[in-house]
């Protein structure tokens, strides 16, 4: 159903459903869809669409408990808690007392209990068959939680409101999904995102940030991998930082629209405190529209966002807030967005090109080629080969920028240990930036490809095109500095002595004029490195001048590593 198709279905009313942006910066591209006239005015749909509409990425949902309470009426932290104390045989409030109301203490006193009621009793023969060798004191509370909830799906409505507002949810353009629920319901929904269970398989496995579903606090399909007590809590708590990295591209490129939660809810204060420790405090400013927040009241007035921050840790969290009567508004605005490619074909798609980077070997059939003369390229989206694996790796290094060689050689990702590989970049990419007299580093590659000798000079029995050997055999004179820095940067050079002591008593203008004038063997390339690194933004946001200087260093940087053996 298209959204106006659902505006007719629903005989929604122009003048109802308007949406106030309180202290929101609204502009954008003016390549956005335009407003309605003046005199017509917005739905709470139509304001959220043009919203979503300013960032190119689609939107990821952060879900929590309370979808799982609305569409399957399943236990929200609380309930879950009071049903496994019944099976103690002792009053939830006791619990309640004894950890002073904190939920995942609760929860560890119920599993310390609960561990030989599981062992004993007649009713688990069946878990403790299925699960012969649990883990720890709390495995068997995972267990039966992981058990209870595994049963969802078949609680899903199939028809009324509920179903209605899920059919759209399903049809919704989202890249894909965040939460906190044990339950299969976003995967049973979403049946072909890939699913990402804990925080082990969301480290250490390669996600794509496209078609997936993220399960942060683990699933009923591994009940070991489910955060539910005090001690999960604490282990989580000391890889948080890890994972809010793992997550802050998704927060910077996407908006995310979180459903189910309240701002109160402890799993969302933690996931944004950390974010927030992440981001600088000039860098949250990125985050701006960027966060939805939904609230589900049933005596809800028409949805209105609202700009409402969120405090973290002496932090605002830019955030926008509505709250809704019911989430076909809103699902239908996230079905009327477009995708130019289905969503299972973008992730294959992601999947190949991250292979293509990390290795020289790639198993994948992706093939990027050259358009034929007589195609028009800015009428083509994508251009892909089926079936050719031979010359992937070439083909797509023959065209590497300069800036990625020039990360290459501080932080390598490019297969050095391929001769053919970085034949590639010698005989292809390294001439198309030398002809346009770039600060390209060059020794890198050629030391990679076997075509220096011990000296640094190319060897006899090897061709490179002319204007790599002549950029070897002027060595380091390119790097130095314009003439009328010359003599400041002599007399920096001599005053400080060695590279070390440059970079503690100059400034960065005064080394990176400097660099190419001291004797060799007094600069460590360590500490060149190190500060290549360290200087790297600040030039980026620097004069020509200083950005040209950086470059050369670095190119200092590739002769001091790469010219010998």
């Amino acid at each position: 159903m298209q959204l106006a198709e659902w505006f007719s279905a629903r005989n929604f009313r122009r003048t109802k459903s308007r949406v106030q942006l309180r202290g929101v910066v609204t502009a954008g591209p003016s390549s956005f869809r335009p407003a309605p006239c003046q005199d017509e005015p917005m739905t709470f749909a139509d304001e959220l669409v043009t919203h979503l509409s300013r960032v190119p990425a689609a939107p990821f949902l952060f879900v929590g408990s309370g979808f799982s309470r609305r569409y399957v009426n399943a236990d929200d932290w609380g309930d879950l808690l009071r049903r496994f104390a019944d099976l103690t045989g002792k009053p939830y409030e006791r619990y309640y007392s004894k950890a002073s109301g904190n939920y995942p203490q609760i929860a560890s006193l119920i599993a310390a209990d609960f561990h030989d009621v599981w062992w004993d009793d007649a009713a688990y023969e069946d878990s403790r068959a299925a699960h012969p060798s649990p883990n720890g004191h709390s495995s068997p509370l995972k267990v039966e939680i992981a058990s209870y909830f595994a049963q969802a799906p078949s609680r899903l409505p199939t028809g009324g409101p509920l179903h209605a507002e899920l059919e759209l949810l399903k049809r919704a353009t989202i890249e894909g999904i965040i939460t906190t629920n044990f339950d299969p319901l976003l995967e049973t929904l979403f049946d072909e995102y890939s699913v990402y269970s804990g925080q082990d398989e969301l480290l250490f496995h390669d996600p794509q940030g496209v078609g997936e579903i993220y399960k942060i606090h683990g699933s009923c399909d591994d009940p070991e991998s489910i955060v539910i007590t005090a001690e999960d809590y604490s282990r989580l708590d000391e890889r948080n930082v890890y994972l809010a990295a793992k997550l802050l591209t998704t927060f910077v490129e996407h908006p995310v629209i979180f459903i189910g939660y309240s701002l109160t809810d402890l799993d969302v204060q933690r996931v944004l405190t950390n974010i927030a420790h992440v981001l600088t405090t000039e860098n949250l400013s990125k985050l701006q529209d960027r966060l939805i927040f939904v609230q589900w009241d049933p005596n809800a007035g028409d949805p209105v966002l609202i700009s409402s921050p969120f405090a973290a840790d002496g932090m605002a969290i830019p955030m926008l807030r509505v709250t809704v009567r019911d989430f076909e508004e809103l699902f239908a605005a996230l079905g009327s967005l477009k995708r130019r490619f289905p969503v299972k074909f973008l992730r294959q798609l992601k999947e190949q090109v991250y292979e293509l980077v990390q290795t020289s070997s790639p198993t994948g059939t992706l093939y990027v080629s050259d358009l034929d003369a007589d195609v028009d390229a800015s009428q083509v989206d994508v251009v892909i080969g089926v079936g050719v694996k031979s010359r992937l790796t070439q083909q797509g290094i023959v065209g590497i920028e300069r800036r990625e060689l020039q990360t290459d050689l501080l932080q390598p990702f490019l297969p050095y240990e391929d001769k053919d590989s970085m034949t590639a970049i010698v005989t292809g990419a390294l001439p198309r930036h030398l002809r346009n007299r770039a600060n390209t580093p060059i020794y890198r590659y050629l030391r990679g490809a076997d075509f220096l000798d011990d000296d640094g000079k190319i060897r006899a029995d090897v061709t490179v095109p002319k204007v790599v050997r002549d950029r070897v055999e002027a060595a380091t004179s390119p790097l130095r500095s314009p003439g009328s820095y010359v003599k400041r940067a002599l007399e920096n050079a001599e005053e400080a002595g060695d590279f070390k002591t440059l970079i503690e008593t100059k400034s960065t203008d005064e080394v990176l004029f400097a660099a190419a004038h001291m004797d060799l063997d007094k600069i460590d390339p360590d500490d060149l490195k190190k500060f290549l690194l360290e200087t790297r933004e600040e030039v980026e946001k620097g004069h020509a001048l200083q950005a040209a200087q950086w470059g050369k260093c670095l190119c200092l940087y590739d002769y001091l590593v790469y010219s010998r053996p």
